[in-house]
């Protein structure tokens, strides 16, 4: 039995619709755990009714405690051999639970993952994989192309885990940004085989709504987790530290511009920025220039020369 845990949050709009598309697929044998994480729409009520009408369906109710508690809570309660997450507000092709169990049983990998297509008003914008390969990657493989940036995606809701692999783990209840991606880390630490399916089977739908386009402080939770991320490699994998700390600079350089993009958080949040710049102005670039984009490197380099100069280019208004 497959396991699918779904962390739902105010989707009333759209939840019916997803948990169609999982009940639907053309594998059977699930669980599908709806979590309600304190919803203040008739999310709860929605889930009731679809848990009525499908026996497969398992309801959890917690008060507001975030995504990662949601997640968590349904993984507490899977009873399945493997488990798959995705959000309320997605969608999946009818053979994508069985696509990746298929895959899961011939190569008897701890996580397979397929990819995703990127949908905006019922269009397709961006589609991820579609060559029909099968990769394999030992575990040294799958973390070094995860941290570069290649191949192993950070997607959760793409990715079906043995359940024996994750039982110890957990999303981190203070990461608010990137808590899968640390998740999908600890995961790749511990994993024998992973398996990529180059083809588009979950159909991540962008909302106009989506929370992350804000600048706050939550994003400075993604230099904690690349820096963890930088720790745990030299601690245990001291071989993929160079890798590493591509991702760091990767991470830290996207933070800066987003900054730079939100002049007001340059002066909010001056210790944060100070320290971004701080990390980029000590990266050995001409080591790691092949993995870097063209102007990523350009521009860190000329923070190294002028980092008022760049701010001047960068901060508009």
């Amino acid at each position: 039995m497959i396991s699918i845990i779904i962390p739902v949050y105010n989707a009333g709009e759209f939840l019916r619709e997803t948990v169609w598309s999982v009940l639907e697929q053309d594998y059977k044998a699930i669980e599908l755990i709806l979590v309600n994480d304190g919803s203040k729409d008739d999310s709860l009520s929605i889930c009731n009714e679809l848990k009525a009408s499908d026996d497969r369906i398992i309801v959890i109710d917690q008060p507001n405690a975030g995504v990662s508690t949601a997640r968590n809570n349904g993984l507490k309660a899977a009873k399945g051999e493997y488990v798959l997450f995705i959000d309320a507000d997605d969608l999946l092709e009818k053979d994508m639970v069985s696509t990746l169990y298929n895959k899961a049983i011939e190569t008897s990998a701890d996580i397979v993952s397929c990819g995703a297509a990127l949908i905006k008003d019922g269009v397709v914008i961006k589609e991820e994989f579609g060559t029909n390969k099968l990769y394999t990657y030992d575990n040294e493989e799958a973390l070094k192309f995860f941290l570069i940036g290649n191949k192993v995606n950070i997607g959760v809701w793409t990715k079906l885990f043995k359940k024996s692999l994750i039982d110890d783990l957990e999303f981190r209840k203070n990461i608010r940004i990137n808590e899968d991606k640390l998740f999908i880390f600890e995961a790749l630490m511990k994993a024998n085989k992973y398996v990529v399916y180059d083809v588009s089977k979950y159909k991540y739908i962008q909302r106009n709504s989506s929370a992350t386009r804000t600048f706050d402080s939550r994003w400075f939770d993604t230099i904690d987790v690349a820096d963890l991320m930088l720790d745990t490699i030299k601690s245990k994998k001291g071989s993929l530290e160079f890798f590493a700390k591509i991702n760091q600079i990767k991470v830290y350089y996207w933070l800066l511009l987003m900054m730079y993009r939100n002049k007001n958080s340059l002066t909010e949040y001056k210790e944060q920025y100070n320290r971004t710049v701080k990390v980029l102005k000590k990266a050995k670039l001409f080591k790691i220039r092949k993995f870097l984009p063209r102007n990523m490197w350009l521009q860190i380099m000329l923070l190294k020369i002028s980092e008022p100069l760049l701010r001047k280019i960068k901060v508009k208004g």
